[in-house]
C-alpha cells in the first residue's frame, strides 16, 4: 500500500513537471512573437513619417560677388514613399554676418506641404555684403514640419562658393628695379575680372615721381570672368633711388568705386649715360652747323642776286 502511495506521487510530480515545461515554452515563443511585432510596429512607424532633404541646390551666377545680389534655389525633396510633410518651415542662417536671406527679418521662408516622394523649389533672395572676402559660404538650413501628426525637424548645410574677395584679382607685377630717368620703364600686369559682369574702367594708379601719363593708367573693359596680360609704359621724372606704390581702380557692380593696393616697389633711377649725353650734344652740334652753313649759303646767293641786278 505504501509502495502505491509512493508511485502515485512521482506520477503527481511528473505531471506537475511537464505542465511547468509546457507552460514555459509557450511563454518564450509568445515573447518572442511579441518582440517580432513590435519591431515590426517600430519599423512600420519609422517608415511611416516624412524626411526632408535638399537633393540639388544651386546660385545665379554660379558663384557669390561681393556687393551683388543673388538667389539661391533649393530642391526640397521629401525621401519617405508613404508620408506627407505638412506645415514646412524653412530657417536659413549665416555665421559670417556677411551673406544672409533677404526675404525677412526672421529668416524663416514658409514652404507649406511637400507630399510623399516629391521635390518642391524654394527661392531664396541672398544678399551679398560689400565687405565679403571669402572662397566659400555656408548656409544653414533648418527644417520643422509635422508629419502623421508628429513634430519633426532636421538641419543640413549648403556650401555656396564665391569669387573670392575683389573682382579683379592682381596674379601678378613686375616692374623692373632699375630705370633711366625721362625713359620708359615696363611695367607688366596678370590680372583676372572674377565677376559675371563686364568693368569698363579699370585703370592703375601709380604714385611715385613718375610723368603725369604714368600716374593714371587705363587698362581697357575686362570682360567677366576673364584673365588679361597687360604691358605698360611708365616714365620717372627724377633720377636716384626712390619707391613708387601701384595700385588698381575701378568700379564695382552696385557703383562703389574700388582701390585694390597692388604694393610698393623700390626703383634705382639713374641718369642718362655719358656716351647718350656726347651723341645726342654731337648730333646738336651738327644740327646747328648745317642750319648755320645754310644761313651762310643762303646770304652768298642773296649777295649774288643784288650785285648782278645791280649791273
Amino acid at each position: 500500500m505504501k509502495k502505491n502511495n509512493e508511485i502515485s506521487k512521482r506520477i503527481k510530480l511528473g505531471i506537475i513537471i511537464i505542465f511547468l515545461v509546457f507552460n514555459l515554452g509557450n511563454n518564450h515563443v509568445i515573447a518572442a512573437e511579441s518582440g517580432a511585432l513590435e519591431t515590426e510596429d517600430s519599423t512600420k512607424r519609422i517608415t511611416d513619417v516624412a524626411f526632408l532633404e535638399v537633393s540639388n541646390y544651386s546660385i545665379d551666377g554660379d558663384v557669390l560677388v561681393p556687393g551683388k545680389d543673388t538667389i539661391l534655389h533649393l530642391d526640397v525633396h521629401n525621401v519617405s514613399p508613404t508620408a506627407n510633410a505638412y506645415t514646412v518651415i524653412l530657417t536659413v542662417k549665416s555665421n559670417n554676418g556677411k551673406i544672409y536671406p533677404s526675404y525677412g527679418a526672421d529668416n524663416q521662408c514658409y514652404i507649406g506641404r511637400v507630399d510623399k516622394d516629391e521635390t518642391t523649389t524654394v527661392d531664396i533672395p541672398i544678399k551679398v555684403s560689400t565687405g565679403f572676402d571669402g572662397e566659400f559660404a555656408e548656409l544653414e538650413c533648418d527644417f520643422t514640419y509635422t508629419s502623421d501628426y508628429v513634430p519633426m525637424g532636421n538641419e543640413l548645410v549648403v556650401v555656396l562658393p564665391a569669387s573670392g574677395g575683389s573682382l579683379v584679382s592682381v596674379k601678378k607685377v613686375e616692374l623692373s628695379p632699375s630705370a633711366i630717368v625721362n625713359s620708359k620703364t615696363l611695367l607688366s600686369i596678370i590680372l583676372q575680372n572674377k565677376s559675371t559682369e563686364s568693368i569698363t574702367d579699370a585703370t592703375l594708379i601709380v604714385k611715385g615721381k613718375v610723368s603725369d601719363d604714368s600716374k593714371s593708367i587705363q587698362l581697357g573693359t575686362l570682360e567677366p570672368m576673364q584673365s588679361y596680360s597687360e604691358d605698360c609704359q611708365i616714365t620717372f621724372t627724377e633720377s636716384g633711388n626712390q619707391e613708387i606704390a601701384i595700385g588698381l581702380q575701378y568700379t564695382d557692380l552696385n557703383g562703389q568705386n574700388q582701390n585694390t593696393e597692388m604694393g610698393t616697389y623700390a626703383v634705382c633711377v639713374e641718369e642718362q649715360s655719358s656716351s647718350y649725353k656726347t651723341k645726342t650734344t654731337n648730333k646738336a652740334l651738327r644740327t646747328n652747323g648745317r642750319i648755320v652753313a645754310g644761313i651762310f649759303f643762303l646770304a652768298v646767293i642773296l649777295v649774288m642776286l643784288f650785285y648782278i641786278k645791280k649791273r
